[in-house]
């Protein structure tokens, strides 16, 4: 995917949903895959069959989460090398969004993110 396909598409799945994706456990830990069907930014992009429960608790820039991610047409395997790699750093910023603002943030945050990566923000 191009970085304007992710943000694209994270943007349209976030605002859509308008709830953070978190743990079933009560701890309130934002998740891949969270209550009642939630997903978070990243979450979004990993294909159903791919995602596997271990990859809770790791950042997009750990190695499993960037293997399900390249399994899921999202990334291809010469961005595993690099944490550096403006891919991983768009997924990681779009985290981030999702992670530590509420909601109702979510649209500044995205203005933010795609005018720091030069992207459209439709």
């Amino acid at each position: 995917m191009t970085l304007q396909e992710i943000f694209t598409k994270v943007k349209a799945h976030l605002l859509a949903q308008d709830v953070k994706s978190v743990d079933g456990g009560g701890g309130g830990r934002c998740a891949y895959r969270g209550d009642g069907g939630t997903k978070c930014a990243v979450g979004c992009l990993i294909k159903d069959g791919v995602y596997c429960p271990e990859l809770e608790g790791h950042s997009v820039t750990r190695h499993p989460v960037q293997a399900a991610l390249i399994a899921s047409g999202v990334l291809s395997d010469t961005f595993r090398q690099t944490e550096s790699s403006p891919a991983l750093r768009l997924l990681r910023d779009l985290q981030l969004v999702h992670d530590e603002h509420w909601p109702d943030e979510w649209p500044v945050g995205l203005a933010l993110t795609a005018r720091n990566f030069d992207l459209e923000d439709v």
